[in-house]
């Protein structure tokens, strides 16, 4: 795993957000899942001789509590599937946020891919 990609819970990691960088999401729970598409290649014989990864990358989702700013707030509120969002100064591509909060914080959950042939800016 690169250094940039280690969460451990309960730290507070930093979550940059559109142009909002300084904001602290506390770790509740984190999941890594690689991507990727392999084809195997054929021989005459009919046995696999080759194999072609293609689209290496990985989707993370993180499961955390954020102080409830209004700023902070209306940053979370405000991403969109597809727009680009840095955890730990690596940029991933949203996929998916969910909130749910009380007058105290904000309970996320933020979906990301990130694909080791894209960068997102």
């Amino acid at each position: 795993m690169a250094a940039g990609d280690l969460v451990q819970k309960g730290t507070a990691v930093a979550v940059g957000f559109q142009s909002n960088t300084n904001t602290n999401l506390i770790m509740q729970a984190f999941s890594r899942n690689p991507l990727g598409n392999m084809k195997e290649i054929a021989g005459e014989q009919g046995a696999t001789v080759t194999e072609i990864y293609t689209n290496p990358g990985h989707k993370l989702q993180l499961q955390g509590i954020i102080k409830n700013t209004a700023t902070e707030y209306a940053t979370l509120a405000a991403l969109i599937k597809g727009s680009a969002l840095t955890i730990n100064s690596i940029a991933y591509r949203v996929d998916d946020v969910s909130l749910s909060g009380s007058a105290e914080e904000t309970r996320a959950t933020i979906d990301v891919t990130k694909l080791e042939s894209m960068t997102h800016a």
